[in-house]
């Protein structure tokens, strides 16, 4: 994932900014791990590109727009497979050894199906909720 970072940053002139807590790339990175919830917010809005291992940096790349790559980490499970492919974002998932060129996403099919999954959740939340009135 760094590796693919790094390579991203050097072709388009674009710094890393690392809120890892791991320092291996402080030498080369702008290291922010202290990062609160606003400045995690910001580092991804204004952000040229993300590369992410989270399921939060995914959601909020989706949410801001941003061009991203999630890469496979065991711990993630299957919720950010299921996010993605319930977008049709199946292609931003990517392993250490197929970080592949970025891709523009269509992210106005993308907040089609995001809405159409908010309202399918709202409709069942308020049936839910008429149901416990009953």
């Amino acid at each position: 994932m760094y590796d693919y970072a790094d390579r991203l940053a050097q072709e388009n002139g674009w710094k890393v900014v690392d809120i890892s807590l791991r320092a291996d790339y402080a030498d080369r990175h702008i290291m922010c791990y202290e990062a609160g919830v606003e400045e995690f917010l910001s580092l991804i809005k204004y952000a040229e590109f993300v590369v992410t291992n989270s399921f939060h940096g995914s959601i909020f790349c989706i949410q801001y727009r941003k061009p991203f790559y999630v890469f496979v980490r065991e711990q993630s499970g299957v919720k950010i497979p299921e996010l993605l492919n319930s977008l049709g974002l199946s292609d931003r998932l990517i392993t250490e050894d197929a970080g592949g060129e970025p891709q523009v996403i269509d992210y106005d099919a993308v907040h089609k199906k995001l809405e159409a999954a908010r309202k399918d959740s709202l409709e069942f939340l308020a049936y839910e909720l008429e149901a416990l009135g009953e």
